[in-house]
């Protein structure tokens, strides 16, 4: 799936807590599974299908996290964060039974929402410093949907339930200020607008989501993790783009040296060809003087063949003139 477009950073935000987590650079495309599980009825070459159940829908994406300006532990300062996300950090009393669990998420970006739980993340870590601290790692997170009883939360404009952290999301339609979806909602427009980090209420395009807090102290917290949670290294001035900075680090300047050394090698290249052109002239040329060197030698044997016929038909006269002078 292509990304959203814009230049709002992709976040997951603990339903349990209201703390969200901002990647650092947004995916350039991320994969959405939905499965439907279907039964063959009859033994017959070609069976009808009796549908049997739906799946949770699965979400993976890969993300790249890089602190090489600054050179702090990238484990430090974005991956440790998200690993925590498989930790049973949640007393979860509402289940049948008393158990702890992992945080429930919702993955938001570009007015794409899915409420989730992390099943699985995988580190790749590509660069370090000489002490061996890493500062680059490239993250691949495997998601699954998480539906309650009141049916599923996936989509643009979906809503979570507010079982799950005294919270609802919410979209603004067409017509719609954010005063009114607030109030629809049961919500004071402060409380909603301190909740989003919205500094001007009045002024909410259609098509905003924002998240509906349980109450002003749900509010509160939520402002100030959306103050305190997201490194200022995640800002577009402070951040290093791996794909386009090659001055702060980032593989855009790996990028330039890829294409130098190409540039490079695409000149020994064309040294070498025009080496192996002057060789191959080289080698016709000496061809040409051996052809040569050989018709001369021939020529010589031919002549010298020519001498020993000559000589053997004097020293033939020279014998028979003796002959006739003795008689």
């Amino acid at each position: 799936m292509p990304p959203p477009t814009g230049n709002d950073k992709a976040s997951f935000t603990n339903l349990d807590t209201g703390v969200a987590l901002s990647v650092q650079f947004n995916p350039t495309e991320f994969t959405l599974t939905d499965t439907a599980q279907w039964r063959d009825q009859g033994n017959r070459a070609r069976p009808s299908l009796q549908y049997e159940r739906g799946a949770p829908a699965a979400l993976s994406m890969e993300l790249w996290f890089d602190t090489t300006r600054g050179g702090e532990n990238v484990n430090t300062a974005y991956i440790n964060d998200f690993r925590a996300l498989l930790e049973q950090s949640v007393s979860d009393t509402s289940a049948p039974r008393h158990t702890d669990r992992p945080p429930y998420l919702q993955f938001s970006w570009g007015g794409f929402d899915l409420v989730c739980v992390l099943e699985r993340i995988q580190v790749l870590y590509s660069m370090f410093k000489p002490d061996g601290t890493p500062v680059r790692a490239k993250v691949q997170l495997q998601l699954k949907e998480h539906a309650t009883d009141a049916g599923a939360v996936t989509g643009t404009g979906a809503t979570t339930p507010a079982s799950l952290a005294g919270t609802t999301t919410a979209t603004v339609g067409p017509g719609q200020t954010l005063s009114s979806v607030a109030a629809a909602n049961g919500a004071s427009t402060a409380d909603v607008a301190r909740a989003n980090n919205i500094a001007d209420p009045a002024n909410v395009p259609a098509g905003t989501e924002v998240v509906i807090p349980g109450d002003a102290a749900m509010a509160d917290a939520m402002e100030a993790s959306s103050k305190s949670s997201v490194p200022t290294s995640f800002s577009e001035a402070g951040a290093v783009d791996p794909f386009s900075d090659p001055v702060g680090g980032g593989f855009g300047g790996i990028t330039q040296t890829a294409e130098e050394m190409g540039g490079a090698l695409h000149d020994a290249q064309d040294t070498a060809d025009e080496g192996i052109g002057k060789a191959q002239d080289s080698g016709t040329t000496a061809a040409k003087t051996v052809a040569k060197a050989d018709d001369a030698r021939d020529a010589a044997n031919e002549t010298a063949e020519h001498a020993d016929v000559a000589k053997r038909q004097v020293d033939s006269s020279v014998e028979r003139t003796k002959r006739d002078l003795d008689e």
